[in-house]
């Protein structure tokens, strides 16, 4: 898939599939209501990795359990494959002091993040001057 980032990720392979695919369809199915308990996406991952199945590890998890669960999977499969923002996004890290103070505690490159500012970038002056229908994001 080519997007008008440089960066093209590539959300599927010939083995039948991949972590980032799997975690967000265990994502997705959470947050519909479908899932209480475990996810066979995040399973799947794990036994790729040669760890046990989630369901037998911590069966009859939660939502919110869940959830919690799969935001540590995220990290330890992907680290490193620049997915972390869109989920921290997603998850509503950026709107939420608390979270972000969460964020901060391991993570120092957060300690200048202020809500309602950093979600976004700031839209360039030279888009500004040539579009007047554009307005700059708050707090810029």
């Amino acid at each position: 898939m080519k997007n008008a980032n440089p960066q093209n990720y590539n959300m599927s392979n010939a083995g039948g599939g991949n972590g980032a695919n799997d975690f967000i369809s265990g994502d997705y199915f959470k947050n519909k209501g479908t899932i209480i308990g475990n996810s066979p996406h995040v399973d799947r991952v794990r036994q790729r990795a040669g760890l046990a199945k989630l369901s037998d590890v911590k069966p009859g998890l939660s939502q919110a359990a869940f959830l919690t669960q799969l935001m540590h999977e995220r990290v330890t499969e992907l680290t490193g494959e620049d997915v972390r923002w869109m989920d921290l996004a997603r998850w509503g890290f950026f709107d939420d002091q608390s979270k972000v103070d969460q964020l901060k505690a391991r993570d120092f490159e957060f300690n200048n993040f202020t809500v309602g500012k950093n979600k976004y970038l700031p839209i360039p002056q030279s888009e500004i001057d040539i579009n007047p229908n554009l307005v700059q994001n708050d707090l810029y």
